[in-house]
């Protein structure tokens, strides 16, 4: 994998700034970053325009954005983290819990593929309960667009998992993918051991059968 680039907007007067700038310098010279890109945005409004930044300092990390200040340890925390199959996941329960769920929204909108990390998160008992909102709320938002059918095969998958909390949770979501080749997976859950499970998997064939007009034919 090669080495991470990353983009720092500054402005002037901010301390926090500085000091992310000393870290940043730090990890260029060990080699840890192959390249660093500064802007003061007193000098360089396009540059946050362009972004969307509203505040400094900020951050572009490889494939993470960060709003706010990281000491050097939480740079190289992250910097490993790219490298993690599930660190896409970890960055975005990070959002969630600080909440960041709009910046969570805004890249997977641009960048779809990250969805899949959504089933990760689902799939994990030991996330907390803001993630876990943050993920249902995104996934409402992104409802209609198409983007969402990413998701479909994992949380199909996730529908058969052993914890009756994490099906119902996949089956509550499908719905929101609009796919299809959902139903199956739906289906079978009326016949969990859980009822709870077997409630939703119920109301989520409903909202499919609804969204494709009434054609759907549950047994």
């Amino acid at each position: 994998m090669p080495r991470p680039q990353a983009i720092l907007l500054m402005g002037p007067g901010c301390p926090h700034c500085s000091t992310m700038l000393t870290a940043l310098s730090e990890l260029l010279e060990t080699g840890e970053l192959a390249k660093l890109e500064v802007f003061n945005v007193q000098r360089f409004p396009e540059e946050a325009a362009t972004r969307g930044v509203r505040s400094v300092p900020w951050l572009s990390l490889g494939p993470f954005v960060f709003t706010g200040a990281l000491t050097l340890a939480e740079l190289r925390h992250w910097l490993a983290q790219r490298r993690e199959p599930k660190g896409m996941a970890l960055y975005f329960d990070h959002l969630f819990s600080s909440g960041q769920r709009q910046l969570v929204e805004t890249i997977v909108r641009n960048q779809p593929k990250h969805l899949s990390a959504f089933v990760d998160l689902l799939g994990d008992d030991k996330v907390g309960i803001n993630t876990r909102l943050g993920v249902g709320v995104v996934l409402e938002e992104l409802q209609g667009s198409g983007i969402s059918q990413v998701l479909t095969e994992g949380l199909c998958k996730l529908t058969e998992h052993k914890d009756p909390r994490i099906r119902g949770d996949a089956c509550h979501y499908l719905p929101l993918t609009g796919d299809r080749t959902a139903i199956p997976y739906l289906e079978a859950r009326l016949d969990d051991d859980n009822g709870d499970v077997r409630e939703i998997a119920r109301e989520a064939l409903d909202e499919l059968d609804d969204q494709s007009g009434g054609s759907l034919t549950v047994h």
